[in-house]
């Protein structure tokens, strides 16, 4: 029997995280991570969401998502890119009772 050696370099498909936590916002899942300065993640807040620009981030991100922090692995990194590529300005993500979809 032999033993199969796996490399930490392997390639892995590029994925999206959907954060909630001081707001709700997409970043990378780091494969490559997308740094904006220093050791921060480029992120994109959900509309309504940014603790820095709306008063009522707190609420609406609770609306949005419910009260407990969570970082979830979306499969969506390469449709996203190619949406954004193409000018798409609005990217929407619809959430249901068991399910999480790209719109």
């Amino acid at each position: 029997m032999g033993l199969r050696a796996t490399s930490p370099f392997t390639k892995k498909p590029a994925l999206v995280l959907l954060v909630h936590d001081q707001g709700v916002y997409l970043m990378s899942s780091g494969l490559p991570r997308d740094i904006a300065s220093d050791d921060t993640s480029y992120i994109v807040q959900a509309k309504g969401c940014d603790p820095d620009k709306d008063p009522d981030w707190y609420e609406t991100s609770r609306a949005l998502v419910g009260g407990d922090d969570f970082g979830e692995h979306l499969p969506w990194a390469e449709e996203i890119k190619k949406r954004i590529d193409l000018g798409e300005k609005k990217i929407v993500i619809n959430f249901g009772k068991r399910q999480i979809s790209l719109k």
